[in-house]
């Protein structure tokens, strides 16, 4: 067991950097394999293809991929082992609910019946720290700096990119772009094209903090707006295009854990307890809730909701118009690491390694997610691939299909 400090470093979570030089791997669960042939380091920022076969949650089913390999289906089983150790890190779209944990896989649960529908070793054997998803796509961090690209549909790794030195504390997509941010040994934002894999924008917050520490906690974006959270108590606003600071926010007396943006709002949460909510696009402080009784780990916006997941057991949502507390969740036995609102419902992880479903409207709980649900085809869950521009192997949707406009949020705090 280990203590959860305010500013832990990275290695005490237990999340190695693992050379991709000296891989040559075979992962088995009950859903399947994941094969990864012997391929070269990277020490620059690349994208690497990644040789692998490995079937989802799929009774009968397998993926495809560079290197052909078939699972015997008589052996996926009808339930499978539950998670363990933290949940880092949730999201959700319209159909799906994802998480990543310190067991070292990423799943994916539909929101029809709460049926486990994905599950994926991850890479490497790195733990993911942080996930994303927008339509069938969902990408994750690790703690040895990769971010993986993955099409929940097939199975298939699209991308695999070295970006960062150490641990990938936040992922975020923004339209055809993916969005990352660096740990303690880091301290970078990365963007990439999200077809390609490529960088194409690199903020040093070593030079924009002037050496001060400023790891990244969490990321946001809305627009040409990109904000980071940060361990040094203050938030940064950055021009997305050119990567120009733009606004300081100073008004936290704590680490930044979560934000969120939209055309209107920009929200915070904060291990000093409180969620600060700011207009757009002057920055003002308009409203410090307080309600929390420790601190708070991440935070998500939608239209006139904020949720807020904190240290002290509890999810809370906001009227973002009033400031008023408008319900507290109680479930959790332990710290709420991340959370994420879509629509009518708010997902929820822990470090008591569940997942919890809310009702955003009436708070009820609707799942208690595991691993151990009855799993069942993703299929179900997945509607029409409607392929524009890129390549065939990259296989980006339509905006339409992706539901660029919502549902695309996560957050992540370790």
């Amino acid at each position: 067991m280990f203590t959860l400090s305010r500013r832990a470093a990275p290695n005490e979570f237990g999340l190695p950097s693992v050379m991709m030089s000296d891989m040559n791997m075979s992962l088995r669960d009950g859903f399947g394999a994941l094969i990864a042939s012997k391929m070269p380091a990277t020490s620059t920022p690349t994208s690497v293809p990644l040789a692998l076969a490995l079937t989802a949650a799929s009774p009968g089913s397998t993926a495809k991929a560079s290197d052909s390999h078939q699972d015997d289906s008589s052996n996926v089983p009808a339930r499978t082992a539950t998670m363990e150790g933290i949940v880092f890190s949730v999201a959700q779209s319209v159909s799906l609910v994802l998480a990543v944990s310190r067991d070292h896989y990423l799943r994916a649960w539909s929101k029809k019946d709460g049926a486990l529908v994905f599950k994926m070793r991850t890479p490497l054997n790195q733990k993911a720290c942080t996930v994303a998803v927008q339509g069938r796509l969902a990408a994750f961090g690790t703690g040895g700096g990769y971010i993986f690209l993955v099409d929940l549909s097939s199975a298939t790794v699209l991308h695999s990119i070295q970006g960062h030195k150490y641990t990938v504390r936040s992922v975020i997509f923004n339209g055809d772009e993916i969005i990352s941010g660096g740990g303690m040994r880091d301290r970078t934002i990365c963007v990439w094209n999200k077809v390609s894999g490529r960088e194409t924008l690199r903020i040093d917050m070593k030079v924009v903090a002037r050496n001060r520490s400023a790891t990244v906690m969490s990321l946001a974006a809305h627009g040409n707006l990109l904000v980071a959270g940060l361990d040094d108590e203050t938030m940064r606003i950055f021009d997305r295009v050119s990567g120009d600071p733009r606004h300081t926010l100073t008004e936290a007396a704590g680490p930044v854990c979560g934000v969120a943006i939209d055309a209107q709002r920009l929200v915070s949460g904060s291990y000093d307890k409180k969620v600060r909510v700011y207009v757009v696009p002057s920055f003002e402080l308009v409203y410090t809730l307080e309600g929390h009784t420790d601190g708070v780990r991440s935070v998500a916006l939608e239209d006139d909701l904020i949720v807020s997941g904190s240290t002290d057991k509890t999810v809370r949502v906001w009227d973002a118009r009033s400031g008023a507390i408008l319900r507290v969740l109680r479930g959790h036995s332990e710290s709420v690491f991340s959370v994420s609102l879509c629509g009518s419902e708010i997902v929820s992880g822990c470090l008591d390694s569940k997942v919890h479903v809310w009702d955003a409207d009436s708070g009820s709980l609707k799942h208690v997610l595991n691993g151990t649900e009855t799993v069942r085809p993703i299929a179900d869950d997945l509607g029409p691939m409607i392929e524009i521009g890129g390549t065939e192997e990259a296989k980006v949707t339509s905006r339409e299909q992706l539901n660029l406009d919502r549902c695309d949020f996560s957050c992540l705090i370790l």
